[in-house]
């Protein structure tokens, strides 16, 4: 999906967009905490790193959503340094994803494996 983000908004042409949205229904069921079949499968869950990162980026994710004294860190800590800081989680979720690179050591824990889910 974060080739249809930009400065938050989700746009795109069809087929690409609507496509990249029905993704999400294979990926999370309508019960907080629970992912599909698809995540859950061996071949590209618990056998990758693809379940670890979903997780960890939700995780990391939820700990501004739950407590927004922890946004403005996640925010800096996301931030591009030609481009202003992200002022939600959808912007922060759009530099994760194209500058998977930026401040890796202040997200990531020192194991490599799982997001850093307290950032405050």
């Amino acid at each position: 999906m974060a080739q249809f983000i930009k400065r938050n908004r989700i746009s795109g042409k069809s087929p690409g967009l609507p496509n990249a949205a029905a993704t999400w229904k294979n990926l999370l069921e309508s019960a907080p905490g629970k992912v599909r079949m698809v995540l859950g499968n061996s071949n590209y869950g618990e056998s990758t790193s693809t379940l670890r990162e979903f997780n960890s980026l939700a995780n990391l994710l939820a700990t501004c959503v739950k407590d927004h004294t922890t946004c403005p860190r996640l925010f800096q800590l996301t931030r591009i340094p030609s481009r202003r800081a992200p002022r939600n989680t959808l912007e922060s979720v759009e530099i994760i994803a194209r500058y998977t690179w930026q401040n890796v050591q202040e997200l990531v824990d020192p194991s490599g494996n799982v997001w850093v889910t307290t950032i405050g």
